[in-house]
């Protein structure tokens, strides 16, 4: 009982069973399903040596290189397989676990990395998209990470080391999914307002590096207005599937935490700035559904975050003294057993957006 109770009252040794059940999880749904058309793609492409995947990815109708390169790297180690291009997102989705943990810590207290770690670990999505050969979990991942040095360099800790991590998971991002560009650009946005000449240095070698993205850009702007919709999400299929894409059945719990967040710590700069980047990026995608074809799952990388912000209440509650016991337990005792029972029945299976396999 007492070797029970100060694992309980020890937060490394709560992050590290968060993180086992993690990857228990994940490699539980790791064999279910059959191969998805995108892994099938990214199977054949693997097969050509590097210099075509490149070439490929650069001037073809596709993602950019980098996550395939990554399969391409496993696929020597593994086998070009099943296990070559999923391991990636398996090893991605469990990395991001302590990841969220230290952005929750940076963002707020150590409580607030908990809470948002252990999301993290349980919710539907991060299990479906850390079984999925495609690069969700790693953006997830490097956005996460990109997060946790923006801040740090929103409170004025002006090092190299930030700056260059920020540009370096920056860069990481805009060669993995053109999406990510978007918030990317908006952060910085915000840091060159606080740095000015300083930031435009950085800035610019940002820009510098992921410039041969520009022929991606071109290559999909001639390839992909006239198919919008023939296999894209609709408008309607945006808005009414985006909370269980995000949040799985755990929506009813996150979402409402995640707005009271957003609002009561509207006036920190690293809370709406996000928020801003979030709004910026879900608006495009909307505005641009009937010009290219686009899903929900383009700003996935956004959730791990927004759990970070959920958790932030939470940690407040529990740690105050202007609440009594019972009141918090209240409020906590129902919300918990809520957020239990919705994550069980994605565990078990429910009815699912993917079929068997599911994100919900």
């Amino acid at each position: 009982m007492n070797a029970i109770k100060k694992i309980l009252h020890n937060p490394f040794s709560l992050l590290l069973l968060i993180i086992i059940f993690a990857a228990i999880t994940r490699v539980w749904y790791f064999w279910d399903g059959g191969l998805h058309t995108d892994e099938l793609f990214a199977l054949e492409l693997i097969n050509h040596d590097v210099g075509y995947i490149i070439q490929y990815t650069l001037t073809q109708d596709c993602n950019p290189p980098l996550f395939y390169l990554i399969q391409k790297a496993s696929s020597l180690i593994f086998g070009i397989n099943t296990f070559a291009i999923r391991i990636p997102s398996v090893i991605a989705g469990i990395a991001l676990i302590p990841i969220i943990y230290g952005l929750g810590k940076e963002y707020h207290n150590e409580l607030t990395g908990l809470v948002a770690a252990a999301c993290c670990a349980t919710l539907g999505s991060m299990w479906y998209y850390s079984t999925f050969g495609r690069s969700y979990m790693f953006i997830c991942l490097m956005f996460a990470l990109l997060t946790t040095f923006y801040i740090r360099l929103l409170r004025w800790d002006d090092t190299c080391l930030n700056w260059t991590v920020a540009c370096l998971t920056a860069c990481l991002l805009a060669f993995t999914h053109l999406f990510t560009i978007i918030p990317i650009a908006v952060l910085f946005l915000f840091l060159l307002v606080q740095y000015k000449a300083r930031c435009l240095k950085w800035f610019g070698l940002t820009i510098l590096i992921t410039s041969p993205l520009l022929l991606l850009f071109n290559a999909i702007l001639i390839n992909r207005t006239d198919t919008a919709l023939s296999y894209g999400m609709t408008l309607a299929q945006i808005v009414i599937l985006s909370p269980l894409e995000f949040f799985g059945f755990g929506f009813t719990v996150l979402i409402p935490l995640v707005i009271y967040g957003i609002w009561v710590y509207r006036e920190r700069i690293e809370v709406y700035s996000i928020f801003i980047a979030f709004a910026a990026s879900c608006f495009i995608l909307l505005s641009i559904h009937e010009v290219t074809p686009v899903f929900t799952r383009y700003v996935l990388f956004f959730i791990p975050v927004m759990v970070v912000i959920a958790g932030m209440p939470v940690s407040d509650l529990i740690k105050s003294d202007q609440h009594t016991v019972f009141q918090k337990y209240i409020v906590i005792v129902p919300a918990s057993i809520f957020y239990i029972v919705s994550i069980a029945f994605s565990f078990w299976g429910g009815i699912t957006m993917y079929g068997p396999k599911g994100p919900f």
